[in-house]
């Protein structure tokens, strides 16, 4: 083949870019060919043998991270012959280019050349135009693999950089993908969210399963037909969702590719205009205009400054006169977070070379903004000159009526939890009114103690829960807003509650109740309340039975067994009452963005409750709110975790002994007690030296303390510290216990024991005593008064009973001596002494320091008053100093045989207080 001077040259343009290794033992061949090739290459490397050649390859690579080019060598060689070299070469680099030249010349050494992979050879002694076909050739093949090379690793960048987006944005996106067949390979959480499918529904199926059958053919035909040819198609599709409801996208399908540039499968990015859809067809009469509304537009450049030759629209918009010179995304965005993502995207976007990159993060751009009071419908574009084209159209018609349909979802979802839970919301109704009139009625006196406002916020943060369980509308919002005021005015210690402060709840919750009354009728409510009243005259007539009952003189077993069936009738069965926290806690899953598990409860389906526990009932919300909200992690989490990327919530329960147990567990985070000790430190609970030295059991107990979250900041579903503390105060006003059990990343139990036996007011006066019952009276009607008129409580329950807790209270005795000795005993609770301490200005504040004298102090005056009103016994008796016994040995006095007892429980408002009256036997 003749090679022309035009062929060289512009086969240099080529080689000039390329660095060679010529190898030769024959010093004149060598010296021969690096003339030739002198004017070709960028760089020329020279060796004499083949241990020599490998040596500077290898030296080659580690200097430049790349090997030659081309290689050319001789065959015969010392040591280390052409062949053998070659083989070592594509051990390094199999795609390397090789020229072999020999001056031998026969079948088998061509067929060992061929074999190992090698197609360029060429015979010695050199001549020009054989020399030079085989350097074309050889330079032909190097640049075909080099830009075959360059294609895949392209293409292969690309489908990674579109996949990584996609999952990237996977919980902001719609978005999923198929492979040639039509087979979903990927969907993201956000659309999962949607559409109610799990992903292991989706994966492996058919993309059908997600298109309404209703959609036409012929538009799948023609859409399959583009972007089978590699082209991007948008259009709207309607979808549907598996519980069969209709799901409208704006869609953008394209393409992804394999190595050698072959498609491989399509993703697809969604815009949900379901809202959109659905208010057009409901409100199709309504003349909008939208269409005849004049659109604003404006340019802006990277630096999101907004150019010359917006539109006058722009500034009604806006309503500025100048917008010139303005930052767009401050412009259109109030709210920072949404600014710095609207930023984010857009200069990702000027980074990014893709298609179809941009076409996604176009899918991730806001739609709509809220300015000046009206709603902006934003549509983006791109131009060629690198600036971005906004088109604004007021949406706010279209967004009020899509809001609207929104709250009668709302109102609908209401009206169904309040007609299947009857009682439940005339319960929550009835509390909640006498909370609001206690609060109107004490609004009079605006200044308040501390643990009154405690008190409330606990009291307000309960029935914001309980609200949000019935789905009410318009009330927890406006309990979540008091609650926030409280809180503003606690932190600079004042202590002023007026009623403007509650008007925005008591009009909320009327609101909510006129909803009620419209959609069901005027007397839904009324009727409904004639029926709870019926239970509560089921109650009255026990309580009357049981008032005969508890006098010895008129003890009847006959009537104690009727009080005992009518108080049976007012039981709640335990499983049904926890079931009803399934749908619950299913929503509140939804509304933090967590996947659960349906709530698992495991019990004596049969077992039945005092119907004082519908006070725990209700709180325990608290309990399991947090479970969802600070345990449960996110699916991510969870996986790397190895667990079930599903949370699990459960509760299981039985009754023993007087006693119910129950118990709350999930499979979460646990509490982090590095967390705990941090934020323990910050709100100044404990100093380092304390915080380190406490058991892990004091520690855990900080989540019941007041206003303590490890949370930074409060939403209407938790936050504030104040649930924990509720249910324990809720749970102590019972004498019950909890326990925590801790495993960190393993999940969190709550071990409940609530006393059943002590709030009967069955089998009652064990070993009372007849005539010592005045006695009891006298000092228990004493107690009432003291608790009434001097420390302000309000008395919920008085009741002979037979067992008393004695634990975590203060145990003080009096003994009175007389022709018949008394021993008189109180436990209290905490709560009622520190009030009776806040009746003493002299003390200073360390309640702690004067809690057991503050005790005997207590029973002291009480039994004096009483003693008062028995001239008989005062005359002729003697008084003895109080003294105090813990739990163990106040339990043995009050169980030895030398004594007969007469026990009273006083519920109060804020603790319990037990009068026990001790006589001996003779």
């Amino acid at each position: 083949m003749q090679i022309t001077k035009d062929q060289i040259n512009n086969m240099k343009i080529k080689t000039k870019k390329l660095n060679v290794l010529i190898v030769d033992d024959d010093i004149g061949a060598l010296n021969q060919v690096d003339i030739m090739c002198k004017e070709l290459f960028k760089t020329i490397t020279l060796a004499n043998d083949g241990l020599e050649a490998i040596i500077k390859y290898k030296d080659f690579l580690d200097k430049n991270d790349n090997t030659f080019d081309l290689v050319l060598t001789d065959i015969n060689m010392p040591e280390i012959n052409g062949l053998e070299l070659s083989e070592k070469i594509k051990k390094i680099n199999p795609n390397q280019q090789i020229l072999i030249m020999s001056a031998y010349n026969d079948s088998f050494l061509l067929q060992k050349i061929i074999n190992s992979g090698i197609n360029t050879y060429i015979h010695k002694p050199i001549q020009f135009d054989q020399f030079f076909t085989a350097i074309f050739k050889l330079t032909n093949i190097y640049f075909s693999n080099k830009e075959y090379e360059l294609t895949k690793n392209k293409t292969i960048n690309l489908n990674k950089e579109l996949m990584s987006r996609m999952q990237g944005y996977n919980s902001l996106s719609l978005s999923f993908s198929i492979d040639n067949n039509g087979i979903i390979t990927f969907v993201s959480d956000k659309l999962l969210e949607i559409i109610s499918y799990e992903k292991e529904d989706l994966l492996g199926e058919n993309i059908r399963i997600l298109i309404h059958p209703d959609i036409q053919e012929d538009l799948l035909k023609k859409l399959w037909k583009i972007i089978k040819t590699g082209s991007i198609w948008r259009g709207r599709i309607q979808n549907i969702t598996k519980k069969k409801r209709n799901f409208w996208t704006n869609t953008t399908i394209g393409p992804y590719f394999d190595e050698f540039n072959k498609i491989i499968g399509y993703y697809f990015i969604l815009e949900d205009i379901t809202a959109q859809v659905n208010t057009n067809e409901l409100y199709d009469k309504i003349n909008l205009l939208l269409n005849n509304v004049n659109e604003g537009f404006l340019l802006f450049n990277k630096d999101f400054e907004i150019n010359r030759g917006y539109s006058i629209k722009c500034i009604s918009i806006f309503n500025q006169e100048i917008i010139e010179g303005q930052n767009v995304s401050q412009m259109l965005f109030s709210d920072i977070k949404k600014r710095n993502l609207f930023e984010k995207i857009i200069l990702e976007i000027y980074e990014s070379s893709s298609d179809l990159s941009i076409d996604l993060l176009f899918s991730l751009l806001p739609k709509y903004t809220y300015l000046n009071d009206r709603y902006i419908e934003i549509r983006y574009k791109f131009l060629d000159n690198k600036l971005f084209m906004l088109i604004l159209k007021d949406a706010t018609e279209r967004k009020k009526l899509e809001k609207e349909l929104k709250r009668k979802e709302q109102y609908q979802k209401m009206l169904i939890s309040i007609v299947s839970n009857n009682n439940d919301f005339i319960d929550i109704k009835l509390a909640f009114e006498i909370l609001l009139k206690t609060l109107y009625k004490d609004t009079t006196n605006t200044i308040f103690l501390p643990t009154y406002i405690i008190d409330l916020k606990r009291e307000l943060h309960t029935f914001k829960g309980l609200f949000l369980q019935i789905n009410f509308v318009y009330t927890p919002n406006s309990i979540h807003e008091l609650e926030s005021k409280i809180e503003d005015n606690l932190l600079i210690n004042n202590y002023v509650f007026t009623l403007n402060y509650c008007e925005n709840i008591l009009l909320n919750f009327r609101k909510d109740i006129e909803i009620i009354t419209h959609m069901l009728g005027e007397n839904y409510i009324l009727e409904q309340e004639k029926l709870y009243d019926n239970s509560k005259v089921l109650t009255k007539i026990k309580d009357d039975i049981l008032n005969i009952v508890v006098d010895p003189k008129h003890i009847n077993f006959k009537l104690q067994d009727i009080a005992s069936k009518i108080e049976s009738m007012t039981y709640l069965n335990l499983y049904n009452l926890l079931s009803k926290y399934i749908p619950v806690i299913e929503d509140l899953s939804v509304m933090l963005n967590k996947s659960i598990n349906s709530f698992v409860i495991t019990g004596d389906k049969n077992l039945k409750v005092p119907p004082f526990f519908i006070n725990i009932y209700r709180n325990l919300i608290h309990l399991l709110r947090n479970s969802i909200d600070h345990g449960i992690e996110d699916e991510n989490t969870r996986l790397l975790r190895n667990k079930d990327p599903k949370g699990n919530i459960s509760c299981d329960f039985n009754y023993d002994n007087g006693f119910l147990f129950l118990k709350i567990s999930d499979d979460g985070n646990g509490i982090n007690l590095y967390e705990l000790k941090k934020k323990a430190l910050e709100k100044n609970i404990y100093n380092e030296y304390e915080i380190n030295n406490i058991s892990e059991k004091e520690l855990l107990f900080l989540i019941f303390e007041d206003g303590f979250s490890t949370k930074e900041s409060a939403t209407n579903i938790s936050g504030r510290g104040i649930g924990n503390s509720s249910f324990k105060q809720e749970l102590e006003m019972i004498n019950g216990k909890i326990e925590i059990i801790n495993k960190e990343e393993e999940g969190l139990s709550y071990i409940l024991k609530i006393p059943m036996e002590n709030i009967s007011n069955t089998n009652i006066l064990n070993n009372a005593l007849e005539d010592c019952i005045d006695v009891a009276d006298i000092v228990i009607e004493k107690t009432k008064n003291f608790l009434v008129n001097d420390l302000n409580l309000d008395i919920i329950d008085s009741r002979y009973c037979n067992n008393t807790n004695f634990e975590n209270k203060i145990n003080t005795f009096i003994n009175f001596t007389s022709n018949q000795n008394f021993i008189f005993c109180f436990s209290c609770s905490t709560l009622i002494l520190k009030t009776f301490f806040s009746l003493l200005p002299s003390l200073d504040e360390n309640f702690e320091e004067y809690k057991e004298d503050l005790a005997k102090e207590f029973i002291n005056t009480i039994i004096g008053l009483a003693i008062q009103d028995l001239p008989l016994i005062s005359k002729t008796g003697t008084l003895d100093v109080p003294y105090l016994l813990n739990s163990v040995e106040t339990y043995d006095k009050h169980y030895n045989k030398n004594y007969k007892i007469i026990q009273n429980i006083i519920q109060t408002n804020i603790g319990n207080i037990n009068c026990s009256l001790l006589v001996e036997s003779k």
